[in-house]
């Protein structure tokens, strides 16, 4: 890969239930794995039935579609999630979705896309308050 290293997908500042989209990170030609770091600090006031899924997304096609390949999901306590994607094959053709992989409470992988280009979209439910900041970093390879 000519571009590996360490890189912020986002730092996203929650409050209320949205969709929050982060910049494309660009120029990963030849990507092929990523380990990832969420860390989503709670602030005083967030609502105990608060939510959030962090979406890792792709794109084959220069960001005209994007593909979720993992979901990571956390509660109104927040914490440090971290996982690892690599390129493998896929043995049947994958339905590409955009912040729906995984409809239950679980967190998710899908292995073996990767595209040229990396974002992060986290979905909220419930209130964020007191500061709630979610960063989203990977280091790519």
């Amino acid at each position: 890969m000519d571009n590996s290293g360490s890189f912020s997908l986002g730092d996203f500042s929650l409050t209320v239930a949205n969709t929050y989209d982060g910049l494309p990170l660009e120029d990963l030609d030849g990507l092929r794995g990523l380990t990832a770091q969420v860390v989503l600090q709670a602030g005083d006031g967030t609502s105990d039935d608060a939510t959030a899924a962090v979406y890792l997304k792709t794109s084959i096609d220069q960001g005209q579609r994007w593909c979720d390949i993992a979901v990571i999901r956390f509660d109104a306590d927040g914490g440090v999630q971290i996982a690892t994607i690599e390129v493998e094959s896929t043995p049947t053709p994958v339905s590409p979705t955009t912040n729906a992989l995984a409809d239950d409470s679980n967190s998710a992988i899908v292995a073996g896309i990767m595209g040229d280009r990396l974002m992060a979209s986290i979905l909220t439910t419930g209130t964020w308050a007191g500061q709630t900041v979610a960063s989203v970093r990977v280091c790519v390879r």
